[in-house]
C-alpha cells in the first residue's frame, strides 16, 4: 500500500464512516511532458499548431470572400468583355460577331422580312420599296424608292443597309 495508507487507517475509516472507506493520497508533478506540433501544417501524422491551424483557416476565410467578389464581377460580362484569345489585342466576342455580321450583310445589301423594324444587328439601314415597272420586268432589271417617313412598304419589308 501507499506510504500513507495503512490497513488500520482503511479499517478506522470503515468504521468512522459506516463502511465507505475515505482514502487519502499525495501526489507531486514529476514534470510536464511536451508534444511536439508542425506549425507549417504539412507532416503527416503531428499534431497541428493551433495558431498555424487558425491562421490557415483565416487565410482560406479571405480567399473565399475574394472568389466571391471576382465571380461576382464575372457574372456581369458580356460578349464586349471577353476577347476570343488570349493574344494580345484580340477582338471581343462582341467584335467578332460583328465583323463576322458585317461581312455577311455588307452596305448595299438588302435584306427582306415581315417585320415593321429595321434590322439592328449592325450598320444603318433604311426601307425602300422595290419598283416593278413593265420595262423593269420585261428587262429583268429591277430598281428601288426609299420610303418617305411614314410611308410602309406592304405586308413584306425591304431594307437597304447604307452605313
Amino acid at each position: 500500500m501507499a506510504d500513507n495508507v495503512t490497513e488500520q487507517n482503511v479499517q478506522d475509516s470503515i468504521e468512522g464512516t459506516g463502511g465507505i472507506p475515505v482514502i487519502t493520497m499525495t501526489m507531486e508533478v514529476s514534470g510536464m511532458t511536451q508534444t511536439a506540433v508542425d506549425k507549417t501544417l504539412s507532416i503527416p501524422e503531428m499534431a497541428a499548431d493551433a495558431k498555424a491551424t487558425g491562421d490557415a483557416i483565416a487565410a482560406v476565410a479571405d480567399d473565399l470572400s475574394d472568389l466571391a467578389t471576382d465571380v461576382g464581377g464575372i457574372e456581369a460580362w458580356t460578349g464586349e468583355d471577353l476577347p476570343v484569345s488570349s493574344v494580345t489585342g484580340a477582338p471581343t466576342i462582341a467584335e467578332a460577331i460583328a465583323n463576322i455580321t458585317g461581312d455577311s450583310y455588307p452596305v448595299g445589301t438588302i435584306y427582306m422580312t415581315a417585320s415593321e423594324n429595321a434590322p439592328t444587328f449592325i450598320g444603318t439601314w433604311i426601307e425602300i420599296a422595290i419598283t416593278a415597272t413593265w420595262t423593269q420586268l420585261k428587262t429583268g432589271k429591277r430598281d428601288y424608292v426609299a420610303l418617305e417617313s411614314g410611308e410602309t412598304g406592304g405586308t413584306v419589308h425591304f431594307w437597304l443597309r447604307t452605313e
